[in-house]
């Protein structure tokens, strides 16, 4: 008899839960966007701010030295 009972139990605080949050939708929903959108621009500036002060400048100026020298060889090659 309990376990029937703690399944009406349990329909009936769903059943409070789901009235409360329709009465409720808007509020949480404009409140999720909100949270989401204030949570994806704080992790992108947190990756800014950990690549920024883990760059290694030196190695960033040689990749782009060679890359330049790449795409000059490869413009020398495309006017012969």
């Amino acid at each position: 008899m309990f376990y029937y009972l703690g399944w009406v139990v349990i329909f009936l605080t769903n059943l409070y839960v789901i009235h409360f949050l329709s009465k409720h939708l808007k509020l949480i929903v404009v409140s999720c966007i909100k949270f989401s959108l204030a949570l994806s621009v704080t992790l992108s500036l947190a990756a800014m701010v950990f690549v920024y002060e883990n760059m290694n400048q030196e190695l960033l100026e040689t990749i782009l030295k060679d890359s330049i020298k790449l795409v000059n060889e490869y413009k020398a090659r495309q006017q012969l």
